[in-house]
């Protein structure tokens, strides 16, 4: 009888065990679940949890330059740039839960991008997915099957080989946006017979032009926090033992070459180097700007040619950020654009100097030596580090992208064109040769 009775009395201990365990982990569960939905109430960067449990998480667009010296010049400092993510991720507003605690899910917009390699759509680009940390939802895709369902249609006119041309007729209701970046206008015939094609139709364009409906430059700045900013009493000239540096690949551009040349030879071959495949080698194993050999040599100039191969409007590269990254801090002597007012648009307007400022290479010249021979003038054109800091190749997809997604969720279009009657000249004329204004 007393086995029997400890039989049972076992028994219905471990049922009560049973029930204990399960009672633990619905606490447990409970209790988690109200912490990550405080955390997600209270965090931005969150989207709503079912659009994560439907959607997952995707990567954002990468960088897809095909510059004739993507090769040999990299971003301001890709290495850095992603050391905060942050900074490249769009703000969203913060959500709240409705009367009945739940979360509304909102319907994603579908965002085509003809984005081909060989006829087939290229998905290692990371354009196919979840657009992050949108204020709306929508999701980009790669796949001519969702051609016809697709909200939006964004074209760059360098990747339309397997279309040919576009649709003779949009359907209704769909928006086509036009995206020329990374790229000089002037130097691509398919591109401006692609663009012509599509003049017409296009509903919003996405380029690096400072009048586009979602302006899309290389990088961009954001504001600090007061504790990223740097030292306020930091010399900026110290251990800065040459004056210009230029690393150049393209040596078919002859106006920039001949102005470096000319600077070169009034200054001193001692003070201006080139290095690159136009120049003399800079005894590094990677061309990255990144890499720790590149930053040792960056780190003894104060001024990088920031020469473009071509003068079109807006087209300002990397080669203008290359010295405005934290790691390599030099000024950039820019020459490109219609002028300084196309980087007046986008930096500081005391961070660079414009070849354009001057009215002869000797003027230049006597500026640069000025500016060397007096360190308090060289660091105000770094007193802008106290206030900015240049984004990421990954803030300037998501910006670009959160804008058109924004605008399809809103309903907002803009009336007339910004491009006025013709989308090709509109992006392709008015481009100006490599050289200096003023003969070199």
């Amino acid at each position: 009888m007393l086995r029997g009775w400890q039989a049972s009395e076992s028994s219905r201990l471990q049922k009560c065990g049973r029930y204990l365990l399960f009672a633990c982990f619905l606490t447990l569960a409970t209790f988690a679940v109200a912490s990550f939905s405080a955390f997600h109430w209270a965090d931005p960067h969150f989207v709503s949890l079912s659009a994560v449990l439907q959607a997952g998480i995707y990567g954002e667009a990468v960088g897809d330059s095909n510059d004739s010296e993507s090769s040999e010049e990299e971003g301001p400092e890709e290495a850095e740039a992603e050391e905060g993510s942050e900074e490249a991720e769009a703000e969203a507003p913060v959500q709240t839960p409705n009367a009945s605690n739940t979360i509304p899910v909102e319907k994603a917009k579908l965002i085509f991008v003809n984005c081909v390699e060989d006829g087939k759509p290229v998905k290692k680009r990371g354009l196919q997915g979840k657009v992050l940390m949108c204020q709306h939802q929508c999701n980009l895709t790669v796949n001519k099957k969702d051609f016809a369902r697709a909200d939006a249609v964004v074209f760059n006119p360098l990747w339309m080989t397997p279309l040919k041309s576009p649709p003779r007729t949009k359907l209704p209701g769909q928006i086509w946006a036009y995206s020329f970046h990374f790229e000089s206008a002037s130097q691509h015939t398919f591109a401006r017979k692609a663009t012509q094609a599509l003049s017409g139709k296009v509903d919003l364009t996405m380029t690096y032009k400072g009048k586009s409906d979602i302006f899309r430059p290389y990088y961009r700045f954001r504001s600090l926090e007061p504790e990223e900013r740097p030292d306020p009493k930091k010399d900026y000239a110290q251990g800065k033992q040459h004056l210009l540096l230029w690393f150049v690949s393209n040596c078919g551009a002859k106006g920039r070459m001949s102005l470096f040349k000319g600077l070169q030879k009034i200054l001193g071959p001692e003070k201006v180097h080139m290095f690159g495949a136009c120049g003399r080698s800079a005894g590094c194993s990677s061309a990255h700007s990144g890499d720790p050999c590149n930053i040792r040599l960056m780190s003894k100039y104060k001024f990088y040619a920031a020469f473009e191969n071509t003068r079109c409007e807006g087209y300002i590269t990397e080669k203008f950020f290359r010295g405005l990254g934290s790691r390599t801090p030099m000024v950039p002597l820019a020459l490109g654009g219609l002028g300084r007012k196309d980087y007046e648009f986008l930096a500081p307007p005391d961070s660079f100097l414009h070849v354009d400022d001057f009215s002869s290479l000797e003027e230049l010249a006597q500026t640069l030596l000025e500016i060397d021979a007096d360190d308090t003038r060289y660091n105000r054109f770094h007193a802008w580090r106290q206030k900015q800091k240049v984004t990421t190749q990954t803030a300037n997809y998501r910006i670009a992208y959160c804008d058109l997604c924004e605008r399809l969720h809103s309903g907002q279009q803009l009336h007339p064109r910004s491009y006025g009657g013709s989308l090709e000249k509109w992006m392709f004329d008015g481009c100006l040769s490599d050289g200096p204004r003023w003969k070199a």
